[in-house]
């Protein structure tokens, strides 16, 4: 969970300032940035999510082993789901703070700093008793937070930022996470290696990603630009290698 957090927080970081300044000159590019931004998370959260919850005992096994920490699978499970909105959570605290609206986003956390003690009080007892495994319920406890601080940011959001075109790519980002995590068990099923489960699935929900218009136009057309320039440079280096076989042959 703290591994992955990198990413929320490398991209606060950059946008913040970005962010800072489109929302004094140009309200209109706040607003495209803040929903492409979004869109590109959540087409990036989905697989993270899927990958964790379905492949958790894998991964687990894979890292740490079973015989030690099968009890972390359930919990990893839970936590799939929180990093998903961690992530979400981040760009709207981004957003907030860059609309000037410190003091909200403050009152959202302070509440949560009570919610989640709060919860964890009643979990992780409950969870202990009943599974003997008290951790799931502090994993249930944060995730419940994290939909809490969701559900306040987003109300606390200026009017106009996010609309149906956001809605519409959560639903379809939500459709292909659906179709990876069948791809994922039905290579469980089969007993095909979950690393070539993955990979497969990881393609097909790129290409499908990629066919609804999800990725961003930017990044494709930088991927494109990569692709033929290692393209160009590959067919430049056989031609050499072709030229100068000739004159070696000749020298021998």
């Amino acid at each position: 969970m703290e591994a992955s957090n990198f990413v929320p927080v490398v991209l606060l970081i950059a946008m913040f300032p970005v962010l800072s300044r489109l929302w004094v000159q140009s309200p209109s590019e706040f607003q495209i940035t803040v929903r492409k931004t979004l869109h590109f998370l959540l087409i990036l959260t989905v697989p993270v999510t899927v990958t964790l919850f379905v492949l958790s005992q894998e991964i687990i096994g894979f890292f740490f082993t079973l015989r030690s920490y099968a009890p972390a699978v359930p919990i990893l499970r839970v936590q799939a789901f929180s990093i998903g909105l961690i992530f979400v959570d981040y760009l709207l605290t981004c957003v907030l703070m860059a609309a000037g609206r410190e003091r909200v986003w403050l009152a959202i956390l302070g509440a949560a700093c009570v919610l989640n003690p709060a919860l964890n009080f009643v979990l992780i007892p409950a969870f202990d008793l009943s599974s003997a495994n008290g951790a799931i319920g502090a994993a249930i406890a944060t995730l419940i937070t994290e939909v809490f601080i969701l559900v306040c940011a987003l109300r606390a959001m200026p009017s106009g930022i996010l609309g149906l075109e956001s809605a519409r790519v959560a639903l379809r980002a939500a459709a292909l996470g659906i179709g990876f995590a069948a791809v994922l068990f039905a290579g469980r099923t089969v007993g095909i290696p979950w690393v070539v489960a993955l990979a497969v699935g990881g393609a097909m929900y790129l290409a499908a990603a990629q066919g609804f218009g999800l990725l961003p136009a930017e990044l494709t057309a930088w991927v494109r630009g990569v692709v033929s320039r290692r393209a160009v440079a590959s067919s430049a280096d056989g031609e050499d290698a072709g030229a100068k076989l000739p004159r070696e042959v000749d020298a021998a």
